[in-house]
């Protein structure tokens, strides 16, 4: 039995994409135009509906916003449809045309260890001792609790 991999790391669409792929092809050497268009869409169709928004909400107009409406859905459909188009078409690595350069890095840790001088200096620092904290609901046993000592109404 094979192992498991994501379609995205073998390079290839999901199962349910492969009816869009000639369009994804068809787009591949406008790829960036189509991506901004469709990005420029959707942004125009955001505003025409929240100018309509503030419009509306100051003014009656009715005959306005049933004109602008459907056009600002459209263009919010149309914009997201073309900026898929555009992203998944630049995604695609053209049946093996384009070259993805393979590059190694190398990390090499040129931090030197502190020598035994600068040890000496922080080893010697002053270091106030720290409080003994006790914790649980036996803390107050001894003394009263902060709270009854805090308030200036004491409970009769």
């Amino acid at each position: 039995m094979s192992q498991y991999e994501p379609w995205y790391l073998r390079r290839q669409c999901p199962i349910f994409c492969h009816i869009c792929i000639p369009v994804y092809t068809g787009v591949w050497p406008a790829r960036k135009v189509v991506l901004i268009i469709g990005a420029i869409l959707f942004a125009i169709g955001i505003m025409i509906l929240l100018g309509l928004l503030l419009t509306c909400i100051a003014v009656e107009c009715s005959t306005i916003a049933s004109a602008l409406v459907p056009l600002a859905l459209i263009l919010i459909i149309v914009g997201i449809l073309l900026f898929h188009c555009g992203w998944a078409a630049h995604l695609l690595d053209g049946d093996g045309a384009i070259e993805i350069p393979a590059s190694t890095t190398i990390y090499k840790d040129d931090e030197k260890l502190p020598n035994e001088n600068e040890l000496a200096v922080f080893e010697s620092a002053y270091r106030e001792p720290l409080p003994e904290i006790r914790h649980g609901y036996w803390q107050f046993e001894d003394k009263e609790a902060w709270q009854t000592v805090a308030n200036p109404y004491p409970i009769q």
